[in-house]
């Protein structure tokens, strides 16, 4: 098990059970000893309120907010605690029960829960932070998907951007209900001060 980064990986060897989170399991056959690469951990973090501990602030975005009571429909979103019950249209809910927020492994966190946009590009999370010239930045987020459609090939896209240039492809949540993904790419700032991160 390693800590402190967001970014994990671990030198490539069939034993062991994944490559790129903090926690891995090895089965080795002989004494062996395994290496990990991390980056970027949570007091280099440049972005304001990245883990929606003080709720509903420090960015923009094209959703509307609802308070746990709403319930929510394409456009809409919510800040809550893992374990919130959450209404959605059509009578339907979920309670994120036991897959707690990512970022404290527990109950205390939060999260933002978004009902996806029915229009292409609109902004579901935007944020400007200041930047050195000529270093190279971590843009990482963890998603989860709630809500199982993943029958009709209906999974979560994203798509992130640094100053309006898409960063990376396409990002997709994992096909299966209740499981993280972790978007990670590496961007340089070249003559730039200032980076408008957006999650579309």
């Amino acid at each position: 098990t390693a800590s402190g980064a967001d970014y994990y990986e671990w030198v490539a060897d069939p034993t062991l059970s994944t490559l790129t989170s903090a926690s891995t399991e090895a089965s080795p056959t002989v004494t062996t000893m395994y290496y990990v690469k991390s980056r970027g951990g949570a007091d280099d973090d440049l972005v304001i309120n990245g883990t929606f501990s003080a709720g509903n602030t420090g960015f923009t975005t094209d959703g509307v907010f609802k308070t746990k009571s709403e319930s929510m429909t394409y456009g809409t979103y919510s800040i809550l605690h893992s374990t919130d019950e959450r209404g959605w249209s059509g009578d339907e809910s979920w309670q994120l029960s036991n897959q707690y927020d990512h970022t404290t492994g527990d109950e205390t966190g939060m999260l933002m829960i978004f009902d996806g946009f029915s229009q292409p590009n609109k902004r579901i999370w935007e944020q400007t932070v200041d930047v050195q010239p000529n270093t190279s930045y971590v843009f990482s987020a963890w998603f989860i998907s709630l809500l199982s459609s993943f029958e009709t090939g209906s999974y979560t896209r994203f798509q992130f951007y640094v100053n309006g240039v898409q960063l990376g492809g396409v990002a997709e949540s994992p096909h299966k209900e209740g499981l993280w993904g972790q978007y990670y790419e590496i961007w340089n700032s070249g003559s730039a001060t200032k980076a408008t991160l957006t999650i579309k």
